[in-house]
């Protein structure tokens, strides 16, 4: 005899299927939930990497750009036009070089461009637009610190004073009679040359009213200061209270390529030029050092320079102008200096 299951368990059969089925999409749901948030966190995973990497490529380009900027010559070399597209405050573009503007960096290309403002040109702004998986622009804000003139040229004395007392037999020599050889902030009756074979050469009176180094330098002091202590290659010497200078001074400076700047400030002693010394470029004197500058035998081609009156000049020292009356070329001279809180990342 056949016997067939009852309506009752045809029912539970269909309820296990129904419970079946239902859990089986919860658990599909779950499932597609799970992984759509997983793919959402490596997405934005992915985000966050490209974009970090975008950001170190800008960055790279604002080190590279500095680090461009630093080498002989090439900040000098730039040439800049009026352009207000720029970062806010600035409304000069400086011309750079293909390999400088346009880099390609951990896979990015990197667009860089450099700002400054016209009323202070020692501040400079590079900017840096990374583009690629992702976008990132990086603003760098730097202190250019250089050597730069008031004055385009100098003559062989530059005397915030007079000039008297001079004995032994220096000479400076002009390039051409009747050439300026000495410039004085005083009157020219103030200036006597006394023993000083002026060669043809005259003296200019009442020409600043200022310091002297701020009627020839543009460079503050503070400014040189640290041009001296980042670049001694530079022929660039500094000494003052903080770093003065025991006796008298033997050693040539720089070349008639590659002039130099020796500076005794206020505290630095006094000391005196002698034995055979050739200098090339500039040499300043702080006021309290105008009696003492008893040299000998010691040969200047460019300018010395003296913040008080010369009251003692002796011996046989030459005097030269610099070829054509100019101030010497300085364009070794840098140090960049990134001003804190400027930097910016979009």
């Amino acid at each position: 005899m056949r016997h067939f299951p009852s309506p009752l368990s045809r029912q539970h059969g269909l309820a296990t299927l129904a419970v079946a089925l239902i859990m089986l999409f919860l658990m599909s749901l779950l499932i597609f939930n799970t992984s759509s948030g997983m793919l959402l966190e490596l997405k934005t995973g992915n985000n966050q990497y490209y974009q970090a990497k975008a950001l170190e490529a800008a960055r790279g380009g604002v080190d590279y750009t500095v680090s461009w900027l630093d080498v002989s010559g090439n900040y000098g070399g730039l040439a800049w036009s009026s352009d207000a597209t720029g970062p806010s405050g600035n409304n000069q573009r400086a011309v750079l070089p293909s390999s400088v503007a346009s880099q390609t960096l951990g896979g990015y290309s990197v667009a860089v461009t450099l700002w400054r403002n016209s009323a202070n040109t020692s501040i400079l702004e590079v900017r840096a637009i990374a583009s690629g998986d992702a976008s990132a622009t990086v603003r760098q804000k730097i202190h250019a610190k250089t050597i730069s003139f008031n004055v385009s040229s100098v003559p062989p004395l530059i005397i915030n004073g007079c000039l008297s007392g001079v004995t032994g037999n220096p000479d400076i020599h002009p390039a051409n009679s009747g050439d300026v050889v000495i410039k004085s902030s005083q009157a020219s009756s103030c200036v006597v040359p006394g023993h000083l074979g002026m060669n043809g050469g005259v003296t200019e009176g009442n020409v600043f009213a200022t310091s002297a180094w701020d009627y020839v330098f543009a460079t503050s002091k503070a400014d040189m200061k640290e041009l001296a202590a980042q670049s001694s290659t530079d022929a660039i010497y500094y000494y003052d209270s903080s770093n003065p200078f025991s006796g008298n001074w033997h050693d040539d400076v720089g070349t008639a390529s590659s002039p130099g700047i020796l500076i005794f400030d206020t505290g630095a002693g006094c000391p005196k030029i002698n034995g055979n010394v050739t200098i090339y470029g500039i040499v300043y004197y702080a006021a309290e050092c105008g009696s003492d500058q008893g040299w000998g035998n010691s040969t200047i081609h460019g300018s010395v320079v003296s913040e008080g009156s010369i009251t003692k000049l002796t011996a046989n020292t030459d005097f030269y102008p610099w070829p054509g009356g100019s101030v010497p070329s300085y364009t070794i001279a840098m140090d960049l200096a990134k001003l804190p809180a400027s930097w910016r990342d979009f």
